[in-house]
């Protein structure tokens, strides 16, 4: 039997697993026979590439909803019981701050390193907007009370004008401040609101979904005097978190595995391939190319070609991720449900640790290979179920998947893959196979 595994000799492991999941995974340094980029096919494998990812110590075991830095040291996270976590070094410590509350906090926003503000709700429908003028050592009430709405995310456009969103089981709530969070106004729509983010002083946007079912993008260019809706195609789902690169490039993402983009200031919408059903959370980019989205199970998905495709990097835990945020093009943060915080010094790393049973034997070809347009790819016996066919570049980038249900044989159009050499792997109910793929 011959093995052929496909690594890199930079990439190094680390125990990145929290404390809910298991180790069971082993490394492979190098190729152990014949070509690198040849078939792989062994009995039990399960392997793992350098995830990027490092479990830090947060001190708490509360669910966390938010995170956000001001400077590449000094960053904040907030969420279940009021909690509210300050690290000034990087996140290598963190301490818990006096929050002014013991309910949810939802959302962590500072326009400048003293000045602060949190957002989130008192069980049920309830909302709150603490605002800190000192960097998180005091926090004061700004909107409290019965109010009849949670409060889900809130950002600033300059020291005075700030919007908060939210809702309740029956409406959404747009809430604008231009006193610097003293007072507010409520702008009410028929949609449960998520997330807000603004791209200039006139211009923002807010995402949601319908009671009944469905996305919606409301955006303004008036500073929240009015607010038009825009249309997303793409299906029935719903959007959670929204992040702009410019003012004219964002990002909307949420449930089932749903990333939405614009390039033309959110005038229209496209849902693009993300490669995952799994709820997502939140979004961000640090430059036009490279973005991260995080959700549910640990999912953690990083595009390097502005969204076209999307590729899964290890998360070590599958424990529910909920917000992530970057400090400069390769250090990051993301925080979730039990106290998790993970931290990336390398943009996240590259590709998951795939646990997989392989066939000992080749039951699939593919042809014509070499290929320059289209591929087929065929099961020498009968094939029933669902069968996954996903293909990588030689950095593993996942540049294409496709299922297929009880369909033997398979065409994929790879006319879309630059000349270069490629990882076909061919997953189904039996095991996983991997093959080698040229493209010319």
């Amino acid at each position: 039997m011959q093995i052929s595994v496909f690594a890199y000799s930079q990439w190094t492991w680390q125990n990145l697993l929290h404390q809910d999941t298991d180790s069971n995974s082993v490394f492979f340094t190098n190729a152990r026979s014949g070509n690198t980029l040849g078939d792989v096919r062994t009995d039990l494998n399960s392997i793992s590439t350098y995830s990027g990812w490092v479990a830090l110590s947060s001190g708490t075991t509360q669910h966390l909803e938010s995170v956000y830095f001001t400077d590449s040291i000094t960053g904040y996270a907030g969420g279940g019981g009021g909690i509210l976590l300050k690290t000034m070094d990087a996140g290598t410590s963190w301490t818990a701050l006096a929050s002014g509350t013991t309910s949810w906090i939802n959302s962590v926003y500072f326009f400048n390193p003293d000045t602060g503000y949190t957002a989130g709700e008192v069980p049920y429908y309830s909302g709150f907007i603490y605002k800190t003028i000192d960097a998180g050592i005091t926090w004061t009430l700004k909107l409290g009370g019965n109010l009849g709405y949670m409060l889900n995310s809130i950002c600033f456009t300059d020291a005075n004008n700030g919007y908060a969103v939210g809702g309740n089981y029956q409406s959404g709530v747009i809430k604008k401040t231009i006193d610097g969070g003293t007072t507010w106004t409520s702008l009410w729509v028929s949609n449960q609101l998520t997330s807000v983010c603004f791209t200039s002083t006139d211009t923002g946007y807010v995402v949601g979904y319908m009671h009944t079912g469905g996305a919606v993008i409301y955006k303004t260019v008036d500073a929240g005097t009015t607010w038009s809706t825009k249309h997303v195609d793409g299906g029935n789902f719903s959007l959670s978190s929204i992040f702009f690169v410019n003012a004219t490039i964002g990002f909307a993402v949420g449930d089932p595995g749903t990333i939405a983009k614009t390039t033309d200031a959110g005038e229209t919408w496209n849902v693009v391939v993300s490669g995952t059903t799994a709820s997502l959370n939140s979004v961000y980019f640090t430059d036009i190319n490279t973005g991260y989205v995080v959700g549910v199970n640990g999912t953690i998905r990083k595009t390097v070609n502005g969204g076209a495709t999307w590729s899964a990097l290890s998360s070590g835990t599958t424990i529910q991720l909920n917000s992530v945020f970057f400090t400069d093009a390769n250090t990051g943060y993301i925080v979730g449900s039990n106290g998790i915080i993970l931290k990336t010094t390398d943009g996240g790393g590259n590709y998951v640790p795939v646990e997989e049973y392989v066939s000992s034997a080749s039951t699939f070809s593919i042809y014509p290979n070499p290929a320059n347009s289209k591929i087929t790819i065929e099961h020498t016996g009968n094939l029933y179920g669902e069968t996954t066919i996903s293909i990588s570049d030689v950095k593993g980038e996942q540049l294409i998947q496709d299922k297929f249900q009880n369909q033997n044989p398979v065409q994929i159009d790879v006319n879309m893959l630059a000349k270069g050499i490629y990882l076909v792997k061919i997953q189904t109910w039996k095991g996983v196979e991997s093959k080698k793929l040229v493209i010319q």
